[in-house]
């Protein structure tokens, strides 16, 4: 692994230890003045900030000293460090944040104890980074700068995808949490389900431009791209109506609250974008054509005659005037 490499992944190790500690001294301060019994999203939320004290610290040596490099860098033992430091990121991520039994979430819906709430979300978004810069440096395919990701839309469909997806869970979580039962409040339960539906939608339409993107090398049709476009900007525009409003399960702010506006933010941009490439395209075929004629090989054969004849007669001449110098001396 080069210097730069190490260097760069020395900081991005000590910088997630630090999100980390940041975490767990939240959230056990947090806990001590908890009266409360802990339940098992209590337990988790102190057990795995400090697995990921630990799996940090580990390669954090790794990557400082030279003994730790050579037992861990580059081997099986970084990938399984880095893999369960995502998994425990994302683990941290659903019990803190998750909808009415999250960690950092208050009786009405709302965010409670705001570092634990974002702080859980920058470690599980760093987490992901290390993850990429591990399979960046074991195997020189880097994702951030690859062909695909440099599309202008491609990354904006990721991003989309994950945020259908947080819609997707959080209503489902809503649904089966308080809508049990006979007593269902309305219209908050029937707006859950349309959460569910419209995340599942969107889940698969967004999914479906990725699979196409990837498959075809990142040039999926372009008509295709902007017509489901067109329909996502008009289901999220029902779906933050809905969602956000008063009765929604989206109206304290959290995780439904975010992605739902992230959702509808991304469908404009993807169209911002793909408006910006029709334009482009536009703009490339309109560009005027030179309508200048090609030489013929004639033409082109006869030029190069007289350029001859025109060199042999500037020849000639000098070695005429080299002839009357010479006569001319005694």
């Amino acid at each position: 692994m080069a210097s730069g490499v190490r260097i760069t992944m020395t900081k991005a190790w000590v910088f997630h230890l630090i999100y980390v500690i940041i975490l767990t001294i939240t959230t056990f301060a947090k806990s001590r003045n908890d009266k409360r019994e802990k339940g098992v999203n209590e337990t988790l939320g102190e057990i795995f900030p400090i697995v990921s004290i630990v799996l940090s610290t580990v390669m954090v040596f790794a990557n400082a000293s030279q003994t730790g490099y050579s037992m861990i860098v580059g081997t099986k033992i970084e990938g399984f460090v880095t893999i369960t430091t995502v998994i425990s990121s994302v683990i941290l991520a659903i019990v803190i944040t998750r909808p009415v039994k999250g960690l950092a979430i208050d009786n009405d819906d709302s965010i409670a104890y705001g570092n634990q709430y974002y702080f859980s979300w920058i470690i599980l978004f760093s987490s992901i980074v290390l993850l990429e810069r591990y399979i960046t440096a074991s195997s020189n395919f880097t994702i951030s700068q690859s062909a695909i990701w440099k599309t202008r839309t491609f990354p904006m469909w990721v991003f989309l995808f994950f945020a259908y997806i947080m819609i997707l869970a959080s209503c489902s979580d809503y649904h089966l949490m308080l809508c049990k039962g006979d007593e269902k409040i309305q219209p908050f339960c029937k707006r859950c389900v349309w959460g569910v539906v419209v995340g599942i939608i969107g889940a698969v339409i967004s999914g479906g431009i990725l699979c196409m993107k990837i498959v075809s090398g990142f040039a999926a049709p372009f008509l295709i791209e902007v017509g489901m476009n067109f329909w996502m900007c008009l289901i999220s525009i029902i779906q933050v109506t809905f969602l956000t409003s008063d009765e929604g399960p989206a109206a304290a702010i959290g995780n439904l609250f975010y992605s739902s506006w992230l959702a509808l933010l991304l469908t404009f941009a993807i169209a911002s974008a793909c408006h910006e490439d029709y334009l482009s395209a536009v703009d490339t075929q309109h560009q005027p054509v030179s309508t200048a004629e090609m030489p013929t090989l004639g033409q082109v054969l006869g030029q190069s005659d007289e350029e001859n004849d025109r060199r042999e007669n500037i020849d000639q001449n000098s070695e005429n005037e080299t002839k009357e110098a010479h006569e001319v001396e005694p």
